[in-house]
C-alpha cells in the first residue's frame, strides 16, 4: 500500500485564487499563519502543489 503524505494546513482556495491573493496583498496574506499555524500550505509561486511557508524559524526545530 502506498501513503500519500498528508499536506500541512492551508487555504481551500484553488491555486490560482491563492495567487492573486498572494499578489494583490502579499503581506496580508501572510495572515495566514494566524489561522493555519507556523509552517503552512501556500501553492503561490510556480505552478507547484505545495509550497511550504514558514512564518516562525524556531518552528523548523
Amino acid at each position: 500500500m502506498i501513503l500519500k503524505p498528508r499536506l500541512l494546513d492551508g487555504s481551500s482556495a484553488p491555486p490560482w485564487l491563492q495567487k492573486i491573493q498572494y499578489a494583490r496583498d502579499s503581506i496580508a496574506y501572510m495572515d495566514a499563519a494566524k489561522r493555519y499555524g507556523d509552517i503552512f500550505n501556500a501553492p503561490v509561486i510556480g505552478n507547484y502543489d505545495v509550497v511550504l511557508f514558514v512564518s516562525n524559524s524556531t518552528a523548523l526545530q
